[in-house]
């Protein structure tokens, strides 16, 4: 630069012996003009040559001689370099050259906070986002919340998510979630419009997917569920059935808002007519009306309701089942297709459920003193007991196991009556069919009313499991049976008072305890499993 500016373009001998030196701390930022860098260069060349090493920092003058600032090492060299550059360009030097510090500075990467629900229950949380341009989570970082004319500071997870507690009356709210930035990051900041719903307030959309899954629950199990999820809250089904039937009639009458459950809202039974008719529109919105007003007047839904058809004249006193169920097809309906539809059939059929027979059993298990050994009646030795009791595998408790063994054991007060009760359904209603292995596990079994040894044990264990009463699987080879057949078998035992009972159901003549169609001397290689492995 100096030889430049003297016009002076020869080679020039690198001074020999000249060592690094560190940069000062100090930031400057101006336009320097051409004489003071130059004077500038020419400093910096004097010092080399007589300390052999440049220094950490100068102070830079204006035109006028004035210091301005200081600049150190790394500013000035590289200030050095953008003349350089210029004069190679333009074959002069610049008027003037701008020494920033903020050169040195890496550049802030840029953040974005991505917006959490617009909609959300009082005591839920809020949360947003906070990531960086890339769309990655920022970890650790502060992130303000203000709402109502309060701040509230809270740092974000691995994950980059800030959450805060609202705690506001029912309404919409602005939150303003704001990131004052950091040395790497720069700042965001996000506006949302909030609503806050009562802790019992519910949308049409969350009523509506619930009512989905009360359909399909329906459609499977041929029963109402007892409770219902509804936006992770759980309600009993006489509170979701009031729910759906305010969504019925408000959807009717152009009525979009969130509907608020009463504070006190108890079971009913379900009674009534059997009902198979088409309940057109008008009807079934008349429906929904009377079931509300009755339901917010008693604080109880109606047992049965009047349903009529479209000309006026009763089709029977509905049952609470069939109109809960019928709600939850019409708002299912409305769901995709964003209309309600122009009739509903009423089906009473749709709740042929199981019929249980009445239960017949002793208050103590009627077994064999005879057959007390390994695999059929033998006490328990076993302290641990948890692995009888889940139900995994073949024996898996499904909601129509769950629904049975809840049949059968109603009103029953001891493990032997139930045990039997269970045990005795299997024996008496389901069919023995021939077949290898396993086929159809507990339910399949139950819904195909028949199985073979494998499946019916499965259905005893799941039963009993089930019922809280811990059962377990046994299989042995070898065994006799009266036909003269000889074979490998299995058969479920029920633990009752300390005593593993054999319960093998497959035939009438057998009772709890009691194996009679079999030789039970002529089996070998007993197994026990908690869960049969073919």
């Amino acid at each position: 630069i100096s030889n430049l500016n003297s016009n002076n373009k020869g080679d020039i001998l690198l001074v020999s012996g000249i060592t690094n030196r560190n940069s000062s701390a100090h930031s400057f930022k101006a336009t320097v003009y051409k004489a003071p860098y130059v004077d500038l260069a020419k400093k910096t060349i004097s010092r080399i040559e007589s300390k052999k090493a440049p220094s950490t920092y100068w102070s830079v003058k204006d035109t006028s001689g004035k210091v301005i600032g200081k600049a150190n090492f790394n500013l000035y060299t590289y200030s050095f370099a953008k003349i350089l550059d210029f004069h190679k360009s333009k074959n002069y030097l610049p008027n003037y050259c701008t020494f920033d510090s903020s050169a040195f500075t890496p550049a802030k990467k840029a953040t974005s906070i991505k917006a959490g629900s617009s909609s959300i229950k009082k005591g839920d949380t809020y949360s947003v986002t906070l990531v960086d341009n890339n769309g990655k989570g920022l970890a650790s970082q502060k992130v303000t919340f203000t709402i109502s004319g309060k701040s509230y500071n809270k740092t974000t997870d691995s994950k980059g998510v800030a959450s805060l507690k609202i705690n506001l009356n029912g309404g919409t709210y602005s939150v303003v979630s704001s990131y004052a930035g950091s040395s790497t990051y720069k700042s965001s900041k996000l506006s949302q419009s909030v609503t806050v719903k009562d802790s019992n307030t519910f949308t049409l959309g969350e009523i509506e997917a619930a009512a989905t899954n009360v359909k399909k629950y329906v459609d499977n199990n041929d029963v109402l569920p007892s409770t219902v999820t509804v936006a992770s809250k759980k309600l009993s089904i006489s509170q979701f059935s009031y729910l759906m039937s305010k969504a019925v009639y408000n959807i009717n009458a152009g009525n979009k808002n969130a509907i608020a459950l009463p504070s006190s809202l108890s079971n009913c039974k379900s009674e009534g007519d059997t009902i198979d008719a088409t309940v057109y529109k008008a009807q079934y919105v008349d429906l929904s009306k009377r079931v509300l007003s009755f339901a917010e007047s008693n604080k109880v839904p109606p047992v049965y309701a009047k349903v009529y058809s479209s000309s006026g004249s009763s089709l029977g006193n509905v049952e609470f089942d069939l109109y809960t169920y019928s709600f939850a097809k019409i708002l299912d309906f409305h769901k995709s297709k964003n209309a309600l539809p122009n009739y509903c059939t009423f089906e009473s059929s749709v709740f042929k459920g199981i019929v249980v027979p009445p239960v017949n059993v002793s208050s103590k298990i009627p077994y064999n003193s005879s057959q007390f050994k390994a695999g059929l009646n033998e006490k328990n030795t076993e302290t641990n007991l948890t692995k009888y009791l889940v139900g995994t595998g073949q024996s898996a408790i499904t909601s129509s196991i769950k629904n049975l063994a809840d049949q059968l054991t109603k009103g029953l007060k001891t493990t032997d009556e139930k045990a039997q009760a269970i045990y005795n359904y299997v024996r008496d209603e389901i069919d023995y069919s021939y077949y290898a292995n396993s086929k159809h596990g507990a339910s399949g079994t139950l819904s195909a009313g028949s199985g073979n040894c494998v499946d019916q044990a499965s259905l005893v264990v799941a039963l009993c499991r089930a019922s809280g009463i811990p059962a377990r699987y046994s299989h042995a080879k070898g065994c006799t049976f009266s036909s003269g057949l000889v074979t490998g078998h299995v058969w479920a035992q029920i633990l009752v008072n300390g005593v593993w009972y054999s319960a093998d159901a497959t035939s009438v003549r057998n009772k709890l305890g009691n194996i009679q169609n079999w030789n039970t001397n002529s089996y070998s290689n007993l197994n026990h499993y908690a869960a049969v492995p073919f």
